[in-house]
């Protein structure tokens, strides 16, 4: 057997092995990370609905100095600023309480002012120090990605001496410019190297080294938080309430603190970052939020999301791919039992309920992936969607080989139902059906002083008449036999009350014969016999898959036949089996015992009269 007839008996094992099928290749086109700038895009839409719903206040432990427009104003350009400025800043901050100070600014060339800000910074005994890179690319190796690092740029050594620690301050935006994660550590062997966020938290927590362990496992782990990383030492940012470009930390202007008009209550125990966010000074990024940030504000989020523990966990690999072949099978699952509209309705119902899901999910500081599973979805449904309307096509074309056109387009659809549902076989099965033989009367005579033409033109429009006739009541046209035809009931389907539609026909198809011939429509007046006969035959298909016919075996079908032979021209006979399934709904004669050819036992038989019930089908 090949493997279309499989599939088409196990439609519904079938359509969900096709469904696994598109979700494996849905999974490894996950695995390769297809699509990457499209997944992080959709990744975004999560900052952007947390943003919009979330109200959760910032943890209150971070003050930014901003250099600002104001302070521009107010102190001249910043390129002339000397660094006594900064100087009087950190005494300032440090009377004021902070407890850490980070500078965001990058103090790589000596001024004759260094001595000023290297006493402060001594005295403080607090204060951060950033350093950077000429330039940090990732490359590209046959292992895999990696981080390029050239020409580590750090404050000049008078500044850098008495800093309490470094951190680097590098901001790796992704290929479309958008800084989603940060680097918590830079390089890799024995001494990696901490950001300035990493470092200001661990200093901030006065923990005695910057971590409490080496990375393990993809975490960092750091005052009982195991920080979650990649591959590379990145840490998602949790931009947490970022909206439209307003931080959410407070904010204090550089000029004021020197003016001392920023009270001491609001640096007092607090992480206090100094960084530019005046116009015009560069240092700015795209966020997911759609939004751009300052590179201080970049810091001061990536700190906080250390602090607060609200970290955000991509959902593992193998996570999102049992995701996405459970979302298949299932959308499959749906195509194959509802009907197209309900079955899209479902899908978009089964994407719907995973979209929230992964939004629920991101306030628990869980990310799923937004692509993938929902495309699963749409792909299995599409492909078993289509699988179902070519086994669908296929079936109606070997129901049209099997049963010609000769089945109505109800019973019609029933066949193919039950063939849908597996309760269809055409193999071969004991069935109780009923009969109809047609016969047309004199046919040999007719032949003989007619032209084939005519007899043919004539005959051919009597058996439509009678077909229509026979389909109306149910009846399948099994075969014709020159001058006449087969018709059976209850198969390859079942019907209720196969006896009296099968009567009914009958009755009908008389009826139908005198009113082709009283038309004049046609060129020779025929007659027919119709025998009925009801009772258990043998029905299947026989002959190859190129060449097959449906049919029907035992002495129903013979009787019928005789019946058919028998029977004057108009009448209609059958047998007693027959009578007693519909006496009493029919007017029925008993026309005597008859011995019929091949029977070695007389068969009771009756006239059906066109009275009754019978008169009044149309």
């Amino acid at each position: 057997m090949g493997l279309w007839p499989i599939v088409r008996k196990h439609r519904m094992l079938s359509g969900l092995a096709a469904a696994l099928a598109i979700s494996l290749v849905v999974c490894l086109a996950a695995g390769l990370d297809v699509f990457h700038g499209v997944r992080t895009l959709l990744s975004d839409q999560l900052f952007k609905a947390a943003a919009v719903q979330r109200d959760t206040p910032a943890a209150g432990d971070i003050v930014i100095v901003a250099i600002d427009d104001h302070s521009l104003t107010e102190l001249g350009e910043f390129s002339s600023w000397p660094r006594t400025y900064h100087a009087s800043l950190v005494d300032d901050l440090k009377a004021d309480g902070a407890r850490l100070i980070v500078f965001d600014i990058l103090f790589s060339e000596t001024t004759p002012s260094d001595g000023a800000l290297a006493a402060a910074i001594a005295e403080a005994g607090n204060v951060i120090l950033p350093y950077g890179y000429s330039r940090v690319t990732y490359g590209t190796t046959a292992a895999g990605r990696s981080i390029s690092l050239e020409d580590r740029i750090e404050p000049c050594d008078t500044l850098k001496e008495p800093a309490l620690t470094l951190g680097h301050a590098v901001m790796l935006p992704d290929e479309d410019g958008i800084v989603r994660r940060v680097p918590l550590y830079l390089g890799s062997g024995e001494a990696p190297q901490p950001s300035l966020a990493l470092a200001s938290v661990a200093s901030y927590l006065r923990r005695p080294q910057v971590t409490d362990g080496p990375i393990a496992n993809g975490t960092v782990p750091l005052a009982g938080r195991s920080i979650p990383v990649d591959a590379y030492g990145n840490m998602l940012i949790n931009y947490g309430d970022e909206v439209e470009g307003l931080t959410r930390f407070t904010e204090v202007s550089y000029s004021d603190v020197l003016a001392g008009t920023a009270g001491p209550e609001v640096f007092r125990g607090k992480i206090v970052l100094i960084g530019v966010t005046a116009t015009g000074l560069g240092d700015t990024f795209w966020t997911p939020l759609g939004e751009v940030m300052r590179g201080v504000e970049l810091h001061a989020a990536a700190m906080e999301t250390v602090l607060t523990a609200r970290f955000l966990h991509p959902v593992p690999m193998w996570g999102d791919l049992l995701v996405i072949v459970f979302l298949a099978l299932l959308a499959g699952t749906f195509v194959q039992k509802l009907r197209i509209p309900w079955a899209i309705a479902a899908a978009a119902g089964l994407v719907i309920v995973y979209l929230v899901t992964a939004g629920v999910g991101f306030h628990q500081g869980v990310m799923m992936d937004l692509l993938f599973p929902p495309l699963a979805v749409a792909a299995a449904g599409a492909a078993v969607n289509v699988m179902q309307v070519v086994c669908e096509r296929a079936e109606k074309r070997d129901i049209t080989q099997t049963f010609g056109r000769y089945v109505s387009p109800e019973i019609a659809g029933k066949i193919l139902t039950a063939q849908r549902q597996d309760a269809l076989d055409l193999q071969g099965v004991s069935r109780d059906i009923t009969a109809l033989y047609v016969d047309a009367r004199h046919y040999t005579g007719l032949m003989e002083s007619n032209a084939p033409e005519t007899v043919f033109r004539s005959l051919d429009l009597y058996m439509k008449a009678m077909i229509a006739a026979i389909q109306h009541h149910g009846g399948i046209i099994n075969k014709f036999t020159g001058d006449g035809l087969l018709a059976i009931w209850n198969a390859p389907v079942e019907e209720d009350d196969h006896a009296a539609r099968a009567v009914r026909a009958a009755l009908t198809c008389q009826r139908a014969v005198r009113e082709v011939r009283e038309s004049g429509a046609v060129g020779l007046a025929m007659e027919f016999g119709i025998g009925v006969m009801t009772g258990v035959a043998y029905v299947g298909t026989i002959g190859t898959r190129d060449r097959m016919e449906y049919s029907v075996f035992g002495d129903v079908v013979n009787t019928a036949s005789r019946l058919s032979n028998e029977a004057p021209g108009n009448r209609v006979w059958t047998s007693q089996e027959t009578y007693r399934r519909v006496n009493g709904r029919f007017a029925l004669e008993k026309v005597g015992e008859k011995m019929l050819k091949g029977r070695h036992q007389p068969l009771a038989v009756y006239e059906v009269r066109e009275n009754g019930e019978g008169v009044n089908i149309p």
